[in-house]
């Protein structure tokens, strides 16, 4: 799958950021962890979408540390090391020398020495700026035990709402993930709509959305809803397994997701394709409503 977003833009994010703290701040902002599934597997890895947005890096185990200054301030990354065993059963890593020549960290170091590191990247900083990542409160407590070694008083503020900030504006190129997420959705429920009749199960119809999602690299962007009958009354329904019945309505709420950035498609429609009267009545309801909204 090839990257719309660059190196480039991912470096005049961070930089943006740091301007905003300003000079004697410091940022950490953790990735996501891999999360077992069972004895000695892991759930597909998903990177946490804030440091996702400011590293474009798709490891688990890793975390980022900006510290402002003047001039451009600089990017600390912390990531998995090399480890030819490891690599042999999960696959390559990036390791610290890719993490500076590939990520453009102005510094990397093996994740394992994160709590030796950090306090020297504290330096004279009393302002810590956090991001809880997937590790909440612990992640939160875990920082001001490192910071209280320097023996300063810290202060502790969250950032997500600085980072959110900048990411409601979107980039060219991050409105180009997004078209190609839509597209591959668009493609998809109109794949289902052709599927879909009675006697289906549920799941049947959520394997054309995964087919089709999957055939263009993507995955889904959250767990698919197909709900017919009494199941679309259900606002977040995902167990997928009812039969779907003559003269039901189904509800589907399905979209790929392309390189973090998500499409969100929900229709409405007769498992049988054609509207009965109270149906149609509905339906044109609720579609009035929508478009005097959007108007």
């Amino acid at each position: 799958m090839t990257a719309l977003i660059t190196a480039e833009e991912f470096s005049r994010r961070r930089k943006k950021l740091m301007r905003m703290l300003g000079n004697g701040a410091v940022a950490v902002i953790p990735g996501a962890g891999l999360r077992p599934r069972n004895r000695d597997l892991d759930y597909p890895f998903r990177q946490d979408s804030d440091f996702a947005y400011l590293s474009g890096f798709h490891e688990p185990d890793a975390v980022a540390v900006l510290t402002p200054q003047s001039g451009d301030g600089e990017y600390t990354l912390f990531c998995r090391p090399d480890d030819k065993e490891r690599e042999v059963w999960d696959g390559p890593r990036a390791g610290c020398e890719q993490a500076v020549q590939r990520y453009r960290a102005d510094r990397a170091f093996p994740i394992e020495r994160f709590e030796d590191v950090f306090p020297d990247l504290l330096e004279d900083r009393t302002l810590v700026y956090w991001a809880p990542g997937v590790g909440g409160r612990q992640w939160l407590a875990h920082l001001k035990r490192l910071c209280s070694v320097s023996g300063r008083r810290h202060r502790f503020l969250p950032i997500q709402e600085t980072i959110h900030e900048m990411r409601l504006r979107k980039s060219k190129a991050e409105i180009a993930c997004m078209k190609k997420a839509v597209s591959v959705s668009v493609r998809a429920h109109r794949r289902a709509m052709r599927a879909c009749h009675p006697g289906m199960r549920e799941f049947e119809l959520e394997a054309e959305f995964l087919y089709e999602f999957k055939r263009s690299g993507m995955v889904p962007a959250y767990p698919c809803i197909v709900g017919s009958g009494a199941n679309a009354c259900t606002l977040h329904y995902v167990e997928n397994t009812s039969v779907m019945h003559d003269n039901d309505m189904l509800v589907v709420d399905a979209g790929a997701e392309y390189d973090c950035y998500a499409s969100d498609v929900t229709r409405s429609y007769p498992v049988n394709g054609r509207f009965n009267g109270m149906q149609r009545e509905l339906y044109e309801i609720v579609l009035d409503a929508q478009e005097a909204a959007i108007n």
